[in-house]
């Protein structure tokens, strides 16, 4: 009932913008017919009072939404550092072995490199080279090929 743009227009055009898109919408109006709630919460609204309402129910709504934003930025925090820490995780592990991949096998010689030349001590270390690996790939598939690496890893862990 506004003169330019009415409430359904302004919750539109906020949704279009990702900078706005997330604000918190609460309609105040005088509509209060079940078709207009529920045209302004399928437009994306996050309550709506009537006309007259009262200071202590806008505050609770206001209180309501500000609790709802704070659980899913926790839960979008939680969801964010488990998907660091498996990140992290399977960064340096491969996929088929599941053991340590070069990248990680680089890092860490070269951390025990520094630590053995700080002691003064020595380092061992052994390389399995899986010979055939590429026939087996050529003959029988990348499947199977990873199979036998998968089987000779198995072995070595």
């Amino acid at each position: 009932m506004m003169p330019r743009l009415d409430g359904y227009g302004t919750l539109a055009e906020l949704q279009k913008n990702p900078d706005t898109a997330a604000i918190p919408f609460i309609f105040l109006t005088a509509k209060a017919d079940r078709d207009n709630m529920r045209q302004g919460m399928d437009l994306g609204a996050d309550d709506y009072l009537t006309k007259p309402f009262t200071i202590p129910e806008l505050i609770s709504a206001v209180n309501a939404r500000i609790g709802r934003r704070e659980i899913l930025a926790q839960r979008y925090a939680e969801q964010l550092r488990h998907a660091e820490q498996t990140l992290q995780r399977i960064s340096g592990i491969s996929r088929v072995t599941d053991l340590p991949n070069r990248e990680c096998f680089e890092d860490d010689l070269g951390a025990a490199l520094e630590a053995t030349r700080d002691e003064g001590g020595g380092l061992v270390v052994l390389l399995v080279d899986v010979d055939g690996v590429k026939l087996v790939n050529e003959a029988w598939g990348h499947e199977i090929g990873d199979r036998l690496l998968k089987a000779v890893a198995e072995r070595v862990a």
